[in-house]
């Protein structure tokens, strides 16, 4: 539940499209600077962050650029890991 998952990944006119999760909301970033937030609002978001970046390493993907607009806060206040682009197998 904490990494936007990738439902298809296809090409057409010689270019490559992933097709992902819509999330509505914000990056950490954007979520962080939009209002005061507590420690506890913080570190459960980091968290949450940090379970999707754990599911990655148990399937053997090491994300590579982990940063705080590389982290969705949905709409329903949930954290996601996203944009992969270089992961690496570890």
């Amino acid at each position: 539940p904490n990494v936007v998952p990738v439902y298809d990944v296809t090409e057409a006119h010689g270019l490559l499209f992933i097709a992902m999760e819509l999330v509505p909301g914000h990056t950490f970033r954007a979520w962080l600077e939009a209002e005061p937030r507590t420690w506890s609002a913080i570190s459960a978001r980091l968290l949450e962050a940090g379970r999707g970046l754990a599911a990655a390493h148990r399937a053997g993907i090491v994300h590579g650029d982990v940063k705080p607009g590389n982290v969705l806060v949905g709409d329903d206040g949930r954290a996601r890991v996203t944009d992969f682009g270089l992961a690496s197998q570890g």
